[in-house]
């Protein structure tokens, strides 16, 4: 595994590759934002709101909200980061896995810099959603109606807008060519030639 600060990694392969991102960057944010806003106020806004009529302690521990959150984002970011690192193939001392933080993009990254087969990185792409937020979620419904783990449903919601709006794009532009495979490198999704 390879740590990188401040940037990407560059991709050195024999492949040659194709973007599959129809859009600019600017777009992709907004269309990122869009999303966020749909799942977020929707889901952990109402999710919010519920517990509120249903649990009167809600209330005393709703100006510790913030805290939470921050405290929750530095819980779920690392296990979000491993879960995709996780769901590569390889171990994680490989050398194509790079592991880091981007201050342009404010965006930790785990990125494999080989290319992957469509379902093996769909499947990267939609793990950390799929677990994170439905054992989070099942915890706050069944369990425990804590602030902490609203908190924690939340940021793992809010951690996987992008790997939403990627996810779509791959299912999106399938390729009709079974052997195509694909890398996915700052905001964009590559595939092969």
């Amino acid at each position: 595994m390879n740590y990188l600060m401040n940037n990407y990694p560059i991709v050195k392969t024999k492949y040659k590759f194709t973007n599959i991102h129809p859009i600019s960057e600017d777009k992709y944010l907004i269309y990122t934002f869009k999303i966020f806003l749909v799942l977020f106020y929707p889901l952990c806004f109402g999710l919010g709101i519920m517990m509120y009529t249903y649990h009167n302690k809600f209330i005393h521990y709703a100006f510790y909200f913030l805290a939470f959150l921050a405290l929750s984002l530095l819980i779920i970011t690392p296990l979000h980061i491993l879960i995709h690192i996780l769901a590569y193939p390889g171990s994680y001392n490989d050398e194509n896995l790079y592991v880091g933080f981007n201050k342009k993009h404010l965006d930790f990254f785990a990125i494999y810099n080989l290319p992957l087969t469509r379902k093996r990185l769909l499947f990267s792409l939609l793990l950390p959603l799929l677990s994170l937020s439905v054992i989070t979620l099942i915890t706050l419904i069944f369990f425990s109606t804590s602030m902490v783990v609203y908190a924690l449903f939340c940021v793992s919601v809010l951690l996987s807008v992008h790997d939403i709006y990627d996810a779509y794009l791959l299912i999106k532009y399938k390729d009709k060519k079974e052997n195509v495979k694909y890398i996915k490198i700052e905001n964009s999704i590559y595939k092969t030639n």
